[in-house]
């Protein structure tokens, strides 16, 4: 898909371009891991998504995304942002690989400089153990940590 980036590369590209702050056309890359329900579980590999349908985790992330900062940050630093989601970075098919991917969840982590919690209506975010652990991680291994609550409204 023309919306999954190869990080390595993209990380490659931004350091040749970068300012004597880090900065390309004033902007600093922020990566955001996103801990998260699926939408639409399932066994069958070609029936599970993480999105609706409507796909409103997307639109809520895209939305987030404009918003080009944080407080903490502003008006320092503004932000490009790119997210880490699972569905795009671990294999979602090949169980040898997907459990490669899964062990390097805190890599993944702590690659990032804050955490997304997206609370669906729709995929009860909260009693999962799943995403209790993703946030674990995130207190420990994350670079700020900063957390961002996002939800359905």
């Amino acid at each position: 898909s023309e919306h999954i980036l190869d990080a390595e590369r993209l990380l490659e590209e931004y350091a040749r371009l970068q300012d004597t702050e880090g900065k390309v056309e004033g902007r600093v890359i922020c990566f955001s891991f996103l801990t998260h329900r699926w939408e639409r579980p399932s066994l069958e590999d070609s029936d599970a998504h993480p999105d609706s349908d409507d796909h409103k985790k997307a639109k809520a992330l895209a939305k987030f995304g404009e918003f080009g900062t944080c407080p903490i940050f502003a008006p320092h630093h503004d932000f490009d942002y790119y997210f880490w989601v699972d569905y795009c970075s671990i294999d979602q098919v090949n169980n040898d690989q997907k459990e490669l991917g899964v062990s390097k969840l805190c890599a993944y982590v702590a690659a990032c400089i804050q955490m997304i919690m997206y609370n669906s209506e729709t995929a009860d975010y909260e009693p999962r153990a799943w995403t209790r652990l993703e946030r674990m991680m995130g207190y420990t291994y994350c670079a700020c940590p900063l957390f961002k609550y996002l939800d359905d409204k």
